[in-house]
């Protein structure tokens, strides 16, 4: 016979996995429970930065270009009424005029919109909760009297906000509804999520977050994307990889097929020669002309280099390793050079 969780256990589970802690014992306090956990979330949801240290600021006001402080509207959330029919829950959203107040320069895109209700952005427009700073403290106000009176922390109907959707609950309602929450002063994200910074798209802060392509342009209109494949087709740009970062998909380099003797261009890196029809002469471009560092590969994909071979020649009065110029005569040979931007030298 199965005996289901008792009310005890299931609100326990759920106050202490909210608290960061495994659920080990009915008879354990939260403070008692020595096991940690926590709430897996997808990287659309987690803050890509870190908001700044919080101080007083008037509202609109924008923090490091990652926090905004904003006055959210509170509106009763249907079929959330009690057994006496007042309300315990309440949405919050943007304002109907944060369009024309806010310095957001993404207002008006993705979530930042008038009157957006954040629970129904899962997670895409979130209020800063104050575990990045106690000054990141929500403040929610009725409208009983005027000016508006501030609901206490300690108030006696009990009320908590979740920070993640924005929904404020109250155990105990008043029974005056002009008491009922009618605004919360809180500062929203509006920076980038983790989302964008891994996928290097950016600006997933305010809209459907990630994309694939992302366009790097050098100065010489080359460009490659961050999608999954790769491709460098010029010898003058330049890639600089952090360590321990890894390209994830395929990476090519330009081949330029060679049946004659050619001229080498700074824009060539792998040379495939086919010495069927004769002997080729590459020869390769002055060293002053390339990028210091810059690499050709040369390769018989032909097999008949031990019968027409395949010369490797400098211009000018440059040498590889010494020597004006080098051969290769074995079948399916090659030899990679790279220049320090005076001379060559084989690798």
């Amino acid at each position: 016979m199965t005996t289901a969780l008792t009310d005890d256990s299931k609100i326990n589970l759920s106050f202490k996995k909210v608290q960061g802690k495994a659920q080990t014992s009915n008879n354990k306090e939260v403070a008692n429970e020595s096991i940690g956990s926590n709430i897996s979330i997808g990287a659309s949801t987690i803050f890509g930065y870190q908001p700044p240290t919080p101080v007083s600021s008037s509202y609109y006001t924008i923090l490091g270009g990652k926090v905004e402080k904003v006055r959210l509207t509170a509106t009763p959330i249907d079929g959330t009424k009690n057994a006496s029919g007042l309300y315990q829950a309440f949405a919050l959203s943007l304002p109907s005029n944060y369009q024309s107040r806010s310095s957001n320069p993404k207002k008006g895109t993705g979530m930042f919109i008038n009157n957006k209700i954040l629970n129904q952005t899962t997670g895409t427009l979130q209020i800063v909760p104050p575990s990045f700073g106690i000054n990141y403290t929500a403040l929610a106000y009725q409208t009983s009297s005027t000016p508006h009176t501030q609901i206490p922390a300690l108030d006696a109907r009990d009320w908590v906000l979740d920070y993640f959707n924005g929904v404020f609950f109250q155990q105990d309602p008043p029974t005056d509804i002009s008491e009922n929450p009618a605004y919360v002063d809180a500062f929203i994200y509006i920076s980038d999520y983790a989302v964008a910074r891994l996928t290097g798209s950016g600006g997933g802060g305010g809209g459907s977050p990630g994309g694939s392509n992302t366009q790097i342009q050098f100065n010489n209109g080359g460009s490659f994307g961050a999608s999954a494949n790769l491709t460098f087709n010029t010898g003058t740009s330049t890639l600089a990889v952090k360590a321990k970062s890894h390209l994830s998909g395929g990476v090519s380099f330009k081949r330029t097929k060679v049946t004659t003797s050619y001229s080498i261009t700074t824009s060539d890196y792998y040379l495939g020669v086919n010495t069927a029809a004769g002997p080729v002469t590459l020869t390769i471009p002055t060293a002053a002309s390339a990028t210091e560092g810059q690499t050709f590969v040369i390769k018989d994909e032909g097999g008949n280099s031990s019968t027409n071979a395949i010369t490797l020649s400098c211009s000018a009065a440059e040498t590889i390793d010494g020597i004006t110029q080098t051969t290769i005569t074995s079948p399916y040979g090659s030899v990679s050079v790279y220049t320090d931007g005076t001379n060559w030298f084989i690798y």
